[in-house]
């Protein structure tokens, strides 16, 4: 975990222990957000072999790496959550053995689309797929907001970044009383 107020990581922790309890067969991951990190991902060695159709007897003993950018976290509530169950839908996909993504994780398929309805995202009705992304750009349902409010509520409370739309309230300068304005200002 990377140059991140402790306050942001306690409220992904948070909402990772709720999605996982929505969904218990996901593993415990290690969260890193900052500038560090240039895009939101899932670094899991079980995710790349699944995709890669390999069988292997090494396991590995870390928890996956759920990266998310400071580009997300400036967006709010909603687009972490809905990065967050991103990356959840491909941690499914992995341990189903469901291979849902190609061209390094950039084209998403139906596959992907379907799984991501189970974690309350949906393609958007009537759209046609992405060119270049395919079903990559699934957004959170009203059901998902609902059953995630708590995190939103969360976040802004704790989060330096509150929501994109907030403005950052301007300093007001006051004179302590008695202090009367200089003649050359």
């Amino acid at each position: 975990m990377t140059d991140s107020n402790p306050a942001i990581l306690a409220a992904l922790e948070t909402a990772w222990e709720v999605i996982q309890s929505r969904h218990p067969d996901l593993p415990t991951v290690t969260i890193t957000t900052g500038v560090a990190v240039k895009k939101d991902g899932l670094y899991w060695s079980l995710r790349d072999v699944v995709a890669a159709q390999e069988a292997t007897q090494v396991v590995s003993t870390e928890p996956p790496e759920l990266r998310l950018s400071g580009e997300t976290l400036q967006a709010g509530p909603v687009a972490v959550l809905t990065a967050m169950l991103h990356q959840a839908t491909h941690a499914q996909c992995a341990l189903r053995g469901v291979r849902d993504a190609t061209n390094r994780y950039k084209w998403h398929n139906r596959r992907f689309r379907e799984t991501a309805s189970e974690f309350d995202l949906a393609w958007p009705e009537g759209q046609p797929r992405d060119l270049k992304r395919g079903f990559a750009d699934v957004h959170l349902t009203k059901e998902g907001k609902g059953a995630y409010a708590p995190f939103s509520m969360l976040w802004t409370a704790r989060s330096r970044y509150g929501s994109a739309r907030r403005r950052r309230p301007q300093p007001q300068h006051r004179r302590p009383q008695g202090v009367r304005t200089p003649a050359w200002a």
